[in-house]
């Protein structure tokens, strides 16, 4: 992957240099039985996913590479974002903080009817860290060097791709990415749980 100039940036409009919001998304290793997120031809949200299939804090299991989709009218959809992929300590990428950078590459598509005022749904969302013991820390979020972008407010029938750096302690071994504004309606369930372990 090719990063981006220095610059020390923040994924939320109005946030400080010091870096206080970021969003990314993480990889998934196993599939999901069922439920997968999305939306129908008609744009309505699936149903929630069975309990069977969610994590014990109640999210889906996301999967690189699958894209999430919202406002879908035949095969035009107002908004389809997938993960592509994610890398732990990426060359030439530096987040403020102690823990180790997972860098997360989605791409965005829009479609011609996008909703006024519609951000990246993966950088204008709740990111957190979960270890081994089940510990969340919420704390995952902040600013970069030498890499990542932002996608500002997104306009009708445009491609962008996006790396967003996250600051993960080397100890968590699970991203969940929690939508919120325009997010909400890509998946059914509360969040995605994306695995950063390496395929068994």
């Amino acid at each position: 992957m090719v990063f981006g100039g220095v610059a020390v940036s923040c994924l939320l409009a109005g946030c400080s240099d010091s870096g206080s919001d970021q969003v990314t998304t993480v990889t998934v290793t196993a599939p999901v039985a069922g439920g997968t997120a999305g939306t129908g031809s008609s744009g309505t949200v699936e149903a929630m996913p069975a309990a069977e299939d969610l994590t014990p804090r109640g999210n889906a299991i996301g999967k690189v590479g699958e894209p999430l989709t919202s406002g879908c009218d035949g095969g035009v959809c107002d908004l389809t974002v997938t993960v592509t992929g994610i890398e732990v300590n990426p060359p030439n990428c530096d987040v403020y903080g102690d823990g180790q950078v997972v860098a997360v590459h989605h791409t965005i598509v829009t479609g011609p009817n996008l909703p006024a005022q519609v951000w990246d749904p993966m950088g204008t969302s709740s990111w957190m860290a979960v270890d081994e013991q089940g510990t969340v820390n919420s704390k995952i979020t902040g600013g970069w060097v030498g890499c990542g972008d932002n996608a500002d407010e997104l306009m009708p029938n445009s491609t962008y791709h996006v790396t967003t750096p996250l600051n993960v302690p080397a100890t968590h071994n699970t991203l969940i990415w929690r939508p919120i504004n325009s997010g909400k309606d890509l998946i059914a369930a509360r969040g995605l749980e994306f695995s950063l372990s390496p395929s068994q």
